[in-house]
């Protein structure tokens, strides 16, 4: 019986702790994730700063070549 309990418990630890480790690898994905977003927009706008006159045309929704 003794036996039986240990496994118990040990189960219900490495169930536990592979619930965890779950949340932990979504939330490392999501913040991952949120920082390539993040620095991709911020790329955008610092290149259309950068560029007067391209903000201009885009803005105008005219693109010389």
């Amino acid at each position: 019986m003794a036996i039986k309990t240990e496994a118990c418990k040990a189960g219900r630890g490495v169930a536990i702790n592979s619930f965890v480790l779950g949340i932990y690898v979504e939330i490392y994905m999501f913040v991952g994730w949120s920082r390539a977003r993040l620095a991709s927009v911020l790329i955008i706008t610092l290149s259309l700063w950068a560029s007067p006159l391209m903000a201009q045309q885009v803005s105008t929704g005219v693109l010389d070549p």
